[in-house]
């Protein structure tokens, strides 16, 4: 069974219902589209917890005048896990009200500072200020909207390319790969067979996505050209890990599960839900494994227009993760057979 043989094949079984092809293009596409849309808008924020004297007419003043500042939410904290609550990123800075007296408590030396600097402002002033331009430092460490946006879309892809790949878990239960065992043809070649069959899919919903956005004008911080690049990384990394779901576990249900459990895990550790420049050090480690980290990395390079120097790395790591994730799919398919 060649490769092309291969691709033919699942396009022929796909497209017997014409309507459910077009529906299994078009749902992740408007899935991604709207992850693009969503991340287009969002702005740099800070949340900050309030604790202690909240009562009092000058401090209910100054969180009022917090409330009514953009970029910063304000929410009460639990006094017993202000340094968990820290830890984990929930909130930025936990200001506690003592009286005329305010303690400020963060991980972030800057933000620290900052969020004293604004306290103090607000001590004598009623004016809601700018915080972008009262304290432009505090903007420096976060994302990008096309770091948010390619963080998302791999958590995305990650779950649409196991989708597409489990038709290789049917092929198990019909006995194709059975069928290649006592045949002259390779799991290798039906591996990359069904690899190339998923980033066709993949891709031509990432090109539609991109129509959409040229369509509609929406800001995604790069250019299309550069959106299409990426989406060829992007692309194989995702289908290497769909491939490699379906390889690993037996049935739809199973591979489904655990590539969305995955998916937002890498996504989490990776940096697509907080910068991991505001992450603490532990995870900022363990951050370096993930496919997120390198991809957020890799486009960061691509919007300073420094990818050849210092995007190799992520080119490297991203590359080789995905070789990895298609040779252990190989592996895996070939102790199937043995079974």
């Amino acid at each position: 069974m060649g490769i092309l043989l291969i691709i033919k094949n699942n396009f022929k079984r796909e497209t017997k219902n014409k309507l459910k092809f077009v529906l299994y293009i078009m749902i992740p596409t408007v899935a991604i589209v709207l992850t693009i849309i969503s991340n287009s808008f969002m702005k740099p924020s800070y949340t900050f917890g309030i604790i202690g004297n909240v009562n009092s007419k000058g401090n209910v003043r100054i969180i009022k005048l917090l409330k009514n500042t953009k970029d910063i939410k304000v929410e009460n904290a639990d006094k017993k896990s202000i340094q968990t609550d820290l830890i984990m990123g929930k909130y930025a800075a936990i200001l506690d009200f003592k009286g005329q007296s305010k303690v400020v408590y963060s991980e972030k030396n800057s933000i620290y500072l900052a969020s004293k600097k604004l306290l103090n402002y607000y001590s004598t002033s009623n004016q809601p200020i700018k915080l972008q331009k009262f304290s432009n430092e505090l903007f420096k460490n976060q994302m990008s909207t096309a770091e948010r946006i390619m963080g998302f879309i791999i958590m995305c892809l990650f779950i649409t390319t196991t989708m597409t790949a489990v038709i290789m878990i049917r092929d198990k239960e019909n006995g194709i790969l059975t069928r290649i065992r006592y045949s002259t043809n390779k799991i290798s070649k039906y591996i990359l067979g069904n690899l190339i069959y998923n980033y066709i899919i993949t891709y031509t919903q990432l090109l539609a996505s991109a129509a959409v956005i040229r369509i509609f004008n929406i800001n995604i911080g790069i250019t299309i050209t550069n959106f299409l690049l990426i989406s060829l990384l992007l692309t194989f990394i995702s289908t290497a890990f769909g491939t490699f779901m379906a390889a690993a576990f037996k049935t739809e249900l199973k591979a489904s599960i655990t590539a969305s459990s995955l998916a937002l895990l890498t996504t989490l550790l990776g940096g697509g839900f907080l910068s991991v420049n505001n992450m603490p050090n532990g995870l900022k480690i363990i951050s370096n494994i993930t496919p997120t980290r390198w991809i957020i990395k890799f486009t960061t390079y691509i919007e300073s227009n420094d990818t050849l120097t210092k995007g190799i790395t992520s080119l490297i790591f991203l590359i080789g993760f995905g070789t990895i994730l298609l040779l252990l799919s190989t592996v895996l398919q070939k102790c199937y057979n043995r079974d």
